[in-house]
């Protein structure tokens, strides 16, 4: 419980900041030092306010470390020099998956403006969405050009070809 002029006590502080490093709630209180771990865990999981800490934690280090990341692998599938490095369906989904992810994030009516009614922010937007497609594609095209195509013998003259060949 937080102490009575409301601040966090050290235990609490320890126990959200492990809970949130690893979501395990019986290990965070052991960690913060609780004499019942299991039984302080489940009384601090109720405990809105220490949750919405926990939360907000979370969300912190996912926005700060892990989309980071997240973003620069999918940086690093799509760039063209890297393009023996992952197959050519890797580097589509990756494309596909950063533009459905952008379009999830642009306003409904965004997508209906003709060219002329966007701002300088939804024109470079748009142009990076196409960008990353037009990247895709041509990741596409030099991996087919670099496919060696085995051209099969015709059959000789006056010979029937076999389906079996």
């Amino acid at each position: 419980m937080p102490a009575k002029d409301g601040d966090w006590t050290r235990q609490e502080r320890i126990f959200a900041r492990e809970m949130a490093k690893t979501a395990d709630a019986v290990n965070a209180a052991k960690v913060a030092g609780y004499a019942h771990p299991a039984v302080a865990a489940s009384k601090l999981q109720r405990r809105e306010a220490v949750m919405q800490t926990v939360w907000q934690q979370i969300a912190t280090r996912i926005e700060t470390t892990l989309v980071p990341m997240a973003l620069a692998t999918f940086e690093e599938v799509l760039r063209p020099e890297n393009a023996e490095k992952f197959p050519a369906r890797v580097r589509v989904d990756a494309a596909d998956k950063v533009l459905k992810h952008y379009r999830s994030t642009r306003p409904e009516d965004e997508g209906e403006k003709e060219l002329h009614e966007l701002t300088a922010a939804e024109h470079r937007a748009r142009y990076e969405a196409e960008r990353l497609k037009l990247k895709a594609f041509e990741a596409l095209l030099v991996e087919a050009e670099n496919t060696i195509e085995h051209d099969l013998p015709s059959p000789a003259e006056g010979e029937e070809a076999d389906i079996f060949d």
